[in-house]
């Protein structure tokens, strides 16, 4: 009879681990490099394109400044005055995945009158009140006449008389630097600040604004304008 067969059993384990999908999703880039520097005035853009390596619609956003906007993925706006700072722009793919452009834009304000210097063979750092040919540097700046007298459209500035109104309607620099004062007088010895100063009508030329003067009274009527930078 022999001994019985003997059988030893047991079971199998196999350990998988955590599962890790092949397929993440990873956050879309922006595909070009910004300008960061632009002249204050001027317009500026920037084609904000993106990539995503899954080939999901991407959203782009401005988080700041309030200045600049998006359309069709162009990011454009007109730089002011002390518009220096930080540019944040927000990429975000379909599902949630996000990426940040951040950089520093320069605002650079051009200095009009050292341009003004070299246009006309001038030394750079002529001052402003200095003299050339007997006129006033500042003055020919000012109202871009060689003799530094104002003009309207490229033509002498004469008053005209209105009953006891003068008028008196000039061009002059469209530069924040420049301190222009409006002043009236009926006797040539008492001036007042004009009270009585607008935007004059009619075509100036490009870079330079239409002022309108005016006074009022009996005998004759007087208007100075100060100008400084």
């Amino acid at each position: 009879f022999g001994s019985p067969n003997s059988f030893s059993g047991g079971t199998e384990y196999q350990n998988f681990g955590p599962y890790r999908s092949t397929n993440q999703n990873s956050a879309p880039t922006f595909a070009n490099s910004p300008l960061r520097i632009v002249e204050a005035g001027a317009a500026y853009s920037f084609n904000a394109a993106t990539a995503d390596a899954e080939g999901q619609e991407v959203t782009v956003s401005v988080v700041q400044p309030s200045w600049l906007s998006l359309e069709n993925g162009v990011l454009s706006g007109t730089a002011p005055v002390g518009g220096t700072g930080l540019v944040e722009l927000l990429a975000t793919d379909s599902l949630g995945a996000a990426t940040t452009l951040k950089y520093q834009l320069t605002v650079s304000v051009r200095d009009e009158y050292a341009q003004f210097l070299a246009n006309n063979d001038l030394e750079a750092g002529t001052a402003f009140d200095a003299r050339v040919n007997g006129v006033q540097v500042g003055l020919m700046y000012a109202f871009g006449t060689a003799t530094g007298s104002p003009a309207n459209n490229g033509v002498v500035a004469v008053p005209t008389m209105s009953g006891n109104t003068m008028t008196y309607v000039f061009d002059v620099k469209n530069d924040s630097a420049l301190g222009v004062t409006y002043q009236t007088s009926t006797d040539l010895v008492n001036w007042e600040t004009a009270v009585d100063v607008g935007s004059g009508s009619g075509l100036s030329p490009i870079g330079y604004l239409k002022k309108q003067v005016q006074v009022s009274g009996s005998g004759k009527l007087f208007i100075k304008l100060n100008v400084t930078r």
